[in-house]
């Protein structure tokens, strides 16, 4: 008995006497086994993943959708995304503004010929950008049919309507008779801008600021007072400022105008 306990003693002095040794000479590869225990998994089986999925449920008959030939354009569109979308937008939007541009150029052109070809002192010669001589008679500008006989006008057509804020009147040779300002809205519906004594200095440009309106305006009447200002009261171009920017006359007409044989002067660009 005693003798067997003396040898079950000694093998375990040699087992761990063993275990030193290996820990001691190989400290790698005790290394790299922990790292393998520790990124081991344990294996899965199918049948352990099948319960862990939810239970699928078969279409029935009646739940399933024909798709028709609209249904799979609708399905097509939708699956388009934001990007194409925006991009399709930002081509159209280039093509618009290039029709645009070119309409618009065409009209300036048409208006540009007409103004060109108008009588000397027409309505015509107030479309477009000033282009006259403040300090002297001119008859790139508009003048009334007689000076110094009361109260005379000029309607003045902008192309497209706009709200604004701001308008400035480009007065030649004989100024300060302006008396009165109203706009005229998309409905025809009349709106008094300014009222009162025209401070503008002769030559100069009577700029007549107001709140910004609510709706657009198609054209503007300027009524004048020829007897406030020995002279002709003469109007080169009016402008129109406002958010979208500003815009020039485009079409006229007035009560008169120096040289005419009748008392109304009409100006309309061509269709």
């Amino acid at each position: 008995m005693r003798n067997g306990l003396l040898a079950l003693v000694v093998a375990v002095a040699v087992a761990i006497v063993a275990l030193q040794l290996f820990f001691d000479e190989a400290p790698g590869e005790v290394a790299a086994i922990e790292t393998r225990v520790a990124d081991s998994e344990p294996d899965v089986t199918d049948e352990e993943v099948a319960l862990l999925q939810p239970p699928h449920r078969p279409v029935a008959e009646s739940e399933r959708v024909e798709v028709t030939p609209e249904l799979a354009k609708q399905l097509a569109f939708e699956r388009m995304t934001k990007l194409e979308l925006e991009g399709w937008i930002v081509e159209l939007e280039a093509d618009l503004a290039s029709l645009r541009g070119e309409l618009d150029a065409q009209a300036a052109l048409a208006a540009f010929r007409e103004v060109w070809n108008a009588t000397d002192w027409s309505a015509a010669k107030v479309v477009g950008p000033p282009d006259a001589d403040p300090s002297h008679d001119d008859p790139r500008a508009w003048a009334s049919a007689s000076p110094d006989t009361g109260l005379e006008w000029l309607e003045l057509r902008f192309k497209p309507p706009m709200r604004a804020h701001t308008l400035r009147v480009y007065e030649v040779h004989s100024a300060g008779a302006v008396v009165r300002v109203t706009a005229i809205d998309e409905q025809g519906g009349n709106h008094i801008l300014w009222s009162g004594v025209d401070p503008t200095p002769a030559p100069g440009v009577f700029e007549i600021a107001f709140g910004l309106t609510s709706y657009r305006i198609q054209s503007v009447k300027i009524t004048l007072d020829t007897t406030l200002h020995p002279g002709w009261n003469e109007v080169d171009a009016v402008e129109l400022v406002g958010p979208e920017g500003r815009a020039w006359v485009y079409s006229a007409s007035a009560s008169s105008h120096f040289g005419q044989t009748g008392r109304r002067s009409r100006f309309l660009p061509p269709k």
